[in-house]
């Protein structure tokens, strides 16, 4: 695995970590500690190019921020985003290794 996919694996990793504490102490109870994380990921996200996953992270930031009804779901997306976002890695990772074994199983026939 490159650097840069080790790195996003990294924020993705701290973000789930974020969630899952705003999750238990409770959306309300989240203050400046959890909202300067959020930023500082969204920041992450962005320069590592996963603009979709900056601009849901940027929105839960605000959500929270104001202390709306609407951070909830806006978890809820962002978890979802995470889930797909792990999904691609994946295949990205695997890609080579996949052709190579094509290649190799092809070259066998």
């Amino acid at each position: 695995m490159d650097t840069q996919t080790l790195d996003l694996l990294d924020s993705i990793e701290r973000l789930e970590a974020l969630l899952e504490e705003a999750a238990n102490r409770g959306l309300r109870m989240t203050g400046p500690p959890c909202l300067s994380k959020l930023a500082m990921l969204r920041d992450e996200f962005a320069e590592m190019g996963a603009s979709h996953t900056a601009a849901l992270v940027g929105v839960l930031h605000t959500s929270m921020a104001s202390v709306s009804g609407q951070a909830s779901v806006d978890i809820l997306l962002l978890q979802a985003n995470i889930r797909v976002l792990r999904r691609c890695l994946a295949l990205e990772t695997a890609r080579p290794l996949l052709s190579a074994l094509a290649a190799e199983s092809d070259a066998r026939t």
